[in-house]
C-alpha cells in the first residue's frame, strides 16, 4: 500500500525509497545531497557512485483501479529513470528521460561575461558553426540559464558579479544533470593558485585573455562537434 516513508530491496544493488510529505524539489535536492555524500566518501574501500531514477505522484494515477496497478506503474516509471540516469553515465539523477535526451539533443554553448565586446565576438563566431549560444553577465544568471537550457559547454571569465566561475563550477558540481557540462575558463586572471583550484574543481581549459580565436574555436570543434552523440 501507498502508506508511509520506507525503503525497500530491489534487485542486486538496487533499493527503492518511497518518500511522502515531500515537494519536488524537496525530494530532488535530498537525493543530490545523497549522491554526492556517497560520492565524496571516504567510508569505502574504493569510490561509489550512485545512479537515481524519480518518478512523482503527479504522474501516476493514484484513483486507478487499485493500489497495485498505482503502484507497479509508480514501479515502472521510476526504473525508467533510473536506467536512463545510469545510461547517461551513471552518479546521475534523472526526473525525465525524454525532456533531457531533447535539450541534449541540441549543440548549444553558454558565455559568461561581463565584457560585451568579448561576448559579441565570441558569440558571432560560434553561431556561424551552427551552434546555438546562450548569454549571462553574472553568475547567477548563468547557472538560471544552465537549469533552463542544460547547455552542452559553458565558456566563463572568472571575475563576474554575484557568483564568480569558481563558485559557479562548485554549483554545477552540486546538480547531477549539469556537473558533466564542460567548463572552460577564459580569463584575465591566471595565476598558480586559480589554476591549482581549476584542476580541482576538473577544469580542463583554462585560457588566459587575450587570446587566440582560433585555439578556443579549436576546443569548440573537439569538444562538441566532434562527439559522436552530435552526429
Amino acid at each position: 500500500k501507498l502508506g508511509g516513508n520506507v525503503v525497500f530491496k530491489l534487485d542486486s544493488a538496487e533499493f527503492g525509497i518511497y518518500l511522502k510529505g515531500y515537494t519536488r524539489e524537496n525530494v530532488i535536492n535530498k537525493l543530490e545531497e545523497v549522491r554526492m555524500l556517497i560520492s565524496k566518501s571516504e567510508l569505502f574501500l574504493r569510490r561509489l557512485t550512485v545512479s537515481i531514477g524519480i518518478a512523482f505522484p503527479d504522474e501516476i494515477k493514484i484513483d486507478s483501479s487499485s493500489d497495485d496497478m498505482a503502484i507497479t506503474y509508480y514501479m515502472e516509471l521510476a526504473s525508467k529513470r533510473l536506467r536512463g540516469a545510469k545510461n547517461k553515465g551513471k552518479d546521475q539523477i534523472c526526473i525525465d528521460v525524454e525532456e533531457e535526451v531533447r535539450l541534449k539533443s541540441r549543440n548549444s554553448i553558454l558565455l559568461v561575461d561581463g565584457d560585451k565586446t568579448n561576448i559579441d565576438v565570441l558569440k558571432t563566431f560560434i553561431e556561424r558553426t551552427g551552434v546555438e549560444v546562450f548569454v549571462a553577465e553574472d553568475g547567477v544568471q548563468a547557472l538560471k540559464l544552465v537549469e533552463e537550457k542544460q547547455p552542452n559547454m559553458i565558456i566563463t571569465e572568472i571575475n563576474i558579479p554575484k557568483m564568480d566561475g569558481f563558485l559557479l563550477k562548485e554549483k554545477l558540481l552540486l546538480n547531477s544533470k549539469t556537473k558533466n557540462i564542460e567548463v572552460i575558463f577564459l580569463s584575465y586572471q591566471k595565476d598558480e593558485d586559480s589554476v591549482n583550484r581549476a584542476l580541482e574543481l576538473g577544469i580542463i581549459h583554462y585560457i588566459k585573455k587575450p587570446y587566440l580565436l582560433v585555439e578556443i574555436m579549436g576546443i569548440i570543434n573537439r569538444n562538441i562537434r566532434g562527439k559522436s552523440k552530435w552526429n
